[in-house]
């Protein structure tokens, strides 16, 4: 989301999907040396398997460095890295282009969910991101960290937020909840 220039506020959701999506991609990384192996045991003068191999395990490495300093990573770059390796230099390019899947979806589903909240309307961030009219809600608030909308429809969003998301965009309760009755009550 730009932040900057279009929306007023930018609410940061806690992603609970971090810890499955980070063991899947661990679990991924951990099988390409299957196809790696494979691809050796047919052609063991292809360079560019070799290649390969060595660039993923350098960046599972310095990962797993960041991860030491207590950093949250994502392996979705040595997922699309292994899956470059496999595609090109193995004879089953298929496993390939399912490692590069694996490093989209890793990288998309790793971010957390942000909702900006500008004049005209309010759009949650997604694969497809959604847009809602202050005119379809009841009520949009934050109380201990849940954010609530509450539609016209009768349907109730509620999320917890990420208070450690980003510091540059604190910005307190109530001051946001003031905002919100302001755009409810135009």
């Amino acid at each position: 989301m730009n932040r900057e220039k279009i929306y007023d506020y930018v609410v940061v959701l806690k992603n609970h999907n971090r810890k499955l999506i980070a063991k899947t991609s661990r679990l991924m990384v951990l099988l390409s040396a299957l196809p790696f192996a494979a691809a050796l045991y047919i052609n063991h003068r292809n360079l560019l398997t070799y290649t390969a191999i060595f660039v993923s395990a350098a960046l599972l490495f310095s990962k797993m460095i960041e991860q030491k300093k207590g950093k949250t990573v994502s392996l979705a770059i040595i997922l699309g890295v292994t899956g470059l390796g496999l595609y090109f230099s193995t004879s089953i390019p298929y496993i390939g282009q399912l490692y590069i899947l694996a490093g989209i979806m890793d990288w998309h589903f790793f971010k957390n969910v942000e909702v900006g909240f500008s004049k005209e309307l309010i759009v949650k961030s997604g694969l497809i991101p959604q847009k809602i009219k202050w005119t379809e809600l009841n009520n949009v608030l934050i109380k201990d960290d849940l954010l609530t909308i509450d539609f016209k429809n009768n349907t109730l969003f509620q999320a917890y937020t990420d208070d450690e998301a980003d510091d540059d965009y604190e910005v307190g309760d109530d001051e946001f909840n003031a905002y919100c009755r302001e755009k409810l009550g135009q």
